[in-house]
C-alpha cells in the first residue's frame, strides 16, 4: 500500500499541488475495483477475473465447497467417481477400490487336493492334486510314526519338521510331479495330504512364499512368518499314530480332510488337514476334534503370501 504525503499548513502552494496530485495517484493505483468482487457462495464463476469477498469464502468452506468432500463428511464413504476434477478418496473408499480390482488376487487358492496312504509299507509314493500345472505350488504334509526319512522327494523343500512324524514340503510344479520317499528301518504305515495352489507370491522360490513349523508340544503349531500382516492362505494339520484320528477342522477353519492308513487300528498313522484366509501377523493352527488314542501327534501350521498384497503397519 502506497504512503500518503500529510499537506502542512507550512507548505508552499507549489509543494501541496505536487503532494496532492502524487496523493491522488497513489489512491489511484491502491484503490479497489469493486467491479470484480464476487459475493457468490458456489464461486460457480470459476474464474481469474473476479475476487472472492471473505464473507463468499467462509460459506464455500462452511457449506462444504465440493459436493464429493460434503459426501464423505457424511457418510465417510467413497467421495464419487475418481476423474480429472474429482480426486477425492477417503480410506473406505480406497480399500473398496482395491478389493474390487484385487478381488482374484487377494489370497492364494487351494485348486486341488490329494491323498494318499499305505500300510506296512518301506516307501512313500503320492501323486499330486489332479490338474496340476507348470507353475503352480505344491504343499506335501507326511506323517509317518517310527522309520525316517532316508530318501528325500526329488525336487521338494522341506519346509517344517525332521526326519519322521510330522513334516512338511514343497515344490513349484512342474506338471510331472510325483512325490517319492525312501525310509528306513521296519517297514510302518504312512499318510500325506497334498494341496495344489496358485495365486502365490513368488514362482521363483519356496522359501519366498512358504513358512511353517512343526510342534508335538500342544494342540496347534504357532507360526509367525515375518512379523507383519500379509494377505496369506493358513493350512494347519496334524498327524498321530495309534488309534487317534481328526473327526473336525479347529474352530474358524475349513475344507477339512482326513486320512488314516487303518483307521482304529493301534499302529495306523493318521493325518487331518484344513485351511483358511486372513491376513494376520501370526497363527495358531488350532485343535482338531478327533476320537481315539493320540501317541505321538505332530501339529503342522504352514503359510503361503498371495501373488498381490498390500502392507499394512
Amino acid at each position: 500500500m502506497s504512503t500518503l504525503t500529510t499537506i502542512q499548513s507550512t507548505d508552499l502552494i507549489t509543494n501541496s499541488r505536487a503532494n496532492i496530485n502524487d496523493n491522488f495517484s497513489a489512491l489511484n493505483t491502491d484503490k479497489m475495483e469493486t467491479s470484480v468482487l464476487d459475493t457468490d457462495t458456489t464461486l460457480a464463476a470459476n474464474s481469474d477475473a473476479k475476487v472472492a469477498t471473505q464473507k463468499a469464502v467462509k460459506a464455500y468452506v462452511d457449506g462444504g465447497g465440493n459436493p464429493d468432500i460434503t459426501a464423505a463428511q457424511a457418510g465417510g464413504g467413497i467421495l464419487g467417481t475418481p476423474s480429472a476434477s474429482n480426486k477425492f478418496m477417503t480410506e473406505d473408499g480406497f480399500d473398496a477400490t482395491l478389493a474390487t480390482k484385487y478381488t482374484d488376487m487377494t489370497y492364494p487358492i487351494v485348486e486341488a487336493t490329494s491323498t494318499a496312504t499305505a500300510n506296512n509299507s518301506s516307501a512313500v509314493s503320492a501323486t499330486a492334486p489332479t490338474g496340476t500345472t507348470a507353475g503352480e505350488l505344491l504343499v506335501v504334509f507326511l506323517y509317518i510314526a517310527s522309520p525316517s526319512v532316508t530318501g528325500e522327494p526329488s525336487g521338494y523343500t522341506k519346509i517344517a519338521g525332521g526326519t519322521t512324524r510330522g513334516i512338511a514340503y514343497a515344490k513349484i510344479a512342474t506338471g510331472t510331479d510325483t512325490f517319492t520317499a525312501t525310509l528306513s528301518g521296519a517297514s510302518d504305515d504312512w499318510v500325506t495330504v497334498s494341496y495344489r495352489i496358485s495365486n502365490f507370491w513368488d514362482v521363483s522360490s519356496v522359501a519366498n512364499i512358504v513358512t511353517a513349523n512343526v510342534n508335538a508340544a500342544n494342540a496347534g503349531s504357532t507360526l509367525n512368518p515375518e512379523n507383519n500382516y500379509y494377505n496369506r492362505l493358513w493350512i494347519t494339520a496334524v498327524g498321530n499314530s495309534n488309534t487317534g484320528y481328526s473327526t473336525a477342522a479347529p474352530t474358524g477353519y475349513g475344507n477339512f480332510i482326513s486320512i488314516s492308513s487303518t483307521a482304529g487300528d493301534a499302529g495306523e498313522s493318521s493325518l487331518g488337514s484344513s485351511y483358511k484366509t486372513a491376513r494376520l501377523v501370526e497363527e495358531t493352527g488350532g485343535a482338531f476334534t478327533t476320537t481315539g488314542t493320540f501317541t505321538l501327534p505332530y501339529y503342522m501350521t504352514v503359510a503361503v503370501k498371495a501373488s498381490e498384497t498390500y502392507l499394512l503397519s
